[in-house]
Formats: C-alpha cells, structure tokens, sequence
C-alpha cells in the first residue's frame, strides 16, 4: 500500500515538466577548403560516418570511415574499413649486358609508370629517387658507386615495395607486378580535426587543411567541379595490372577488334568539301563542314601528282577554311591502317608513303611549321631529341627500355601542302588494348595541311 507521502510524490513528479530533448550536434554537415588548383571536401553525417575527398591539379584522393567526438572541439577520424594499399610485388629477375639496372613493369601502361617512383638504395648510404615514368627504367650503378637496393612504389599515393637487394654482376632486370587495390584512399587513423564555430581543420601530409561549413548546393558544386577536372581512370580489381585511360579521337573501335563500317571517299585538298561529300559512300559526322568518318575508309588520295588509293584507313578528319565561299579542304588527318601494326610494318608503311612523296615532286621539310622534324620523339619527357634516319628510329622505338612513346617521322611540302606522318604507341600512351596481339601496338598518323599564308594569297589571286 503506498502511504499518503507516496501519492504526494507522485503527484509531485507528474506535475514535473519533461526534460527539454538535447539540442542537436551541429558538428554534422559539409565542409570545404578551396585554395588554386586545391579542393578538400569532408562531411561528416549525424550516424557518425565521414566521407572527405581531396582533389589538386589531376590528382584525386578520398577517405571515408567513422568520426566520434572526444571532447567539445576536437573529433577524431578513422578510416573504415581499412585501406588496403597497392601491392608491388617482384615476379622475376633476369641478366642482360647492359650497364645499371631495369626496372620493368609487367603489363603496364604508361600511366601507371607516371604514377611510380624508383627509390635507389647506393653503397656510400645516398638515396636517390626518380620517377619511373616508363614502362621500363633503368637506374644507374657503377663500380665506383653500386646500387645495393631498391624499392619501387609511390609517395604521391603511400605505398611502397619491400626493399630489393642488388649485386654487381648478378641479375639485373628486375620485374614487379602491381595489384592496385586501394590505390587513391587515404587512411585516417584518429586523426584528430579541430572545430572552431563553423570552420574545421586538420593536419595531414604536412598541411593544414582548414574548413568553413557549406550548405549542400555548394558542397555538391564543388564535388561536380572536382570531378570535371579529374584525369578519368578505370582501375582494375587487385588482381589486374591495366589502367585504362581515354586519351580522345583514336578510333579503337576499328582498330582492335569488331566489324567497323565502311565507306569510301576521295580528297583532293584544296577542292570544294561539298562535292567530295556527295561523292562519297560514308557515314560521317558533320561539324559546319568540318568531318569524321563514322569508321573504316576506303581512302584516294589526290595531292598534286600524288593520285593514290590508299587502301584502308581509319580515324578520318577533314577541316575547311570558314572563310571560303564555296568551303574547301583545308587539313585533312588519317592513320593508314584498319588494324593495329607492330613496328616493322608500321615504319615500312610510312617510309613507303614518304617515297611515293618524293617521287610525285613533294621535297624534304616544313619551313612553315617550326615545330615539325623528321625523326623526332613524340615524348613528354624527351620531346626535342631527334634521331638521323630510318634504322636509328626503328632501334630506338623498339628499345624496350627507352619506352618512346613516339616519334615523327618525316615531313615534305609541294606549293602550299605539307604533308607529316608519325608513329605512335598505344600502349605507351595508356590506351588499353584488349584485342591487340603482342606487339601489335602501333599506328601511323598523316597530317595533309595547307600553308594557310599561302592558301590566302592564292584564294585573292583567284578572285582578282
């Protein structure tokens, strides 16, 4: 039986007011530092999860995990789950004669070279590290100083192999395969970020990354932004080696593998586009008169004394001057294959093509275009060598170890056309080529182009 003091309490205690409900962490929400060429964005949700994301010039990075309050100021984040970073792993050694030591990457394209740092490991106790950069690199040791090791991986993205002993005289190319995995997630572990009002910084790598809070429009904005500016990268899972990276008009739809349609068309720079297009049999896409072949051409080209069928070709583009009336032929680009090449074919091609040239009155160099040169690499590392003749171009381009990505090949003129052509590799440039044989992995470009001064000065003397 409760007594009267106990009903009195009870009355009491229901007469009490609720308690006010906690009023609500305004830490959750988005934030976001924007400095030149620099973007962090971190959000961190009412469940106690984070997501941050970290963008400078074509490099992305993201995180994501749980975030827990320690005091009134400061949270902590930590990655979850864990990252799993690249692995690199060394899948065989070999002897060759050559002074130094290679390192190759099995599989690799070019791009994922670019990512990659070497890091030498000398007898006198020096470091030294250089970008990979290609396929295949060699890193310098000599009596006087030996490499005793090396490791291969990345600063830029936290991950690096296990360190690899050197001896003179003993193997010296060494092969490592990547599995890629967690390449561009950071890992936070309590990394403590500190909240002051509405802004909120924390330190990693060195840097002190601060905050402000943004509504959702702009958070979104600036995540779309980030994305935009990003180089596009497919990574495989941990298993693979490829990246494949799209690098604009090369038609490898043609080139690889599938049943490309065809047409066929004849050029004659110079002369009206509209009767050209009737006269063909192609599908092509029209930008104001400029064009694309929507696949494989069955190609005549007419340049001067050069009456020519070339056969089949690919990656067809034509441009005409916007001033003429009626519009005519002003450039006109092509690769002189259906298919991928390897590189003997490929350079027996252009040399074939550039002696045709000759023959039908076109002369050696470019006096117009200052930035063409026969046997020049096509290389962002390497772009002004230049080599002498067709021998020292197919020793180099096929020099594993160089990697060349590239090279121009010859240049001739006749009146105001010039006309170059080039040999490029796919591989090396980052393309993924699934349906390509080994060492099918070249291809020819041709730049027919008109010397615009003088193609001006011959439009006026027409008209007068």
């Amino acid at each position: 039986m409760i007594g009267v003091f106990g009903l009195m309490a009870l009355a009491l205690a229901a007469a009490q007011p609720a308690p006010a409900p906690a009023p609500p962490d305004r830490t959750s929400g988005y934030y976001l530092s924007e400095r030149m060429e620099t973007s962090s964005r971190l959000r961190l949700a009412p469940d106690g999860r984070f997501e941050w994301g970290f963008d400078v010039g074509a490099l992305s990075l993201s995180s994501d995990g749980r975030w827990t309050r320690v005091d009134g100021d400061t949270v902590l984040l930590t990655t979850e789950p864990e990252r799993v970073p690249p692995l690199v792993e060394l899948t065989d050694t070999s002897r060759d004669e050559r002074d130094g030591v290679a390192v190759a990457l099995e599989g690799d394209s070019l791009e994922a070279a670019r990512m990659l740092e070497i890091e030498a490991h000398y007898a006198d106790g020096s470091v030294e590290r250089q970008p990979m950069e290609r396929i295949r690199r060699r890193v310098t040791s000599t009596p006087d100083r030996p490499l005793v090791a090396l490791r291969v991986g990345s600063e830029t993205y936290d991950f690096w192999s296990s360190r690899i002993p050197v001896e003179m005289g003993a193997a010296n190319v060494l092969s490592f395969r990547i599995a890629w995995n967690d390449l561009s997630r950071v890992d936070f572990r309590s990394v403590p970020a500190h909240l002051d009002g509405d802004a909120i910084a924390f330190e990693w790598r060195g840097m002190t990354l601060s905050h402000r809070r943004v509504d959702v429009a702009e958070a979104d904005r600036a995540t779309d932004d980030a994305q935009v500016a990003m180089t596009e990268m497919s990574i495989p899972d941990a298993g693979g080696t490829e990246l494949a990276v799209p690098i604009g008009p090369v038609p490898l739809h043609s080139l690889t593998g599938g049943e490309p349609s065809i047409g066929r068309m004849a050029f004659a720079p110079g002369e009206p586009i509209a009767a050209t297009r009737a006269a063909s049999t192609l599908a092509f896409s029209d930008y104001d008169g400029n064009g694309h072949a929507d696949g494989v051409v069955e190609l005549r080209l007419r340049l001067g004394d050069l009456d020519r069928d070339l056969g089949r070709v690919s990656d067809l583009s034509w441009y005409v001057r916007s001033d003429d009336a009626p519009q005519r032929i002003s450039a006109l680009s092509f690769s002189p294959q259906d298919r991928l090449l390897d590189l003997d074919e490929a350079l027996a091609r252009a040399r074939r093509l550039a002696e045709e040239l000759v023959q039908a009155g076109f002369v050696r160099g470019a006096p117009a275009f200052a930035d063409w040169a026969d046997f020049r690499l096509i290389d962002p590392y390497r772009y002004d060598e230049t080599v002498a003749g067709w021998e020292a171009a197919s020793a180099l381009l096929g020099d594993a170890d160089a990697s060349v990505t590239g090279m121009e090949l010859f240049s001739v003129r006749k009146g105001r056309w010039y006309v170059k052509a080039s040999v490029i590799n796919l591989l090396r440039n980052g393309v993924l080529l699934e349906n390509a044989r080994p060492g099918q992995e070249w291809m020819i470009d041709v730049e027919v182009t008109e010397d615009q001064e003088a193609g001006i000065a011959d439009a006026a003397a027409d008209g007068a």
